[in-house]
């Protein structure tokens, strides 16, 4: 657990945050907790597994 799981990121789809934001969820989410995908791919940062 400690070394494959608790590492690992929340992701989703950017065009999805503000709604989610607006249901007051995912209130806590950034770009440096969470892996954003938008149209093109990756959205900022990098992937800590591959």
């Amino acid at each position: 657990f400690e070394t494959e799981l608790a590492p690992a990121r929340t992701f989703g789809f950017l065009e999805w945050a503000e709604e989610l934001r607006a249901r007051g969820l995912a209130l806590g989410a950034s770009l440096e907790n969470t892996i954003v995908l938008n149209a093109d791919g990756l959205e900022g940062g990098e992937l800590r597994f591959q």
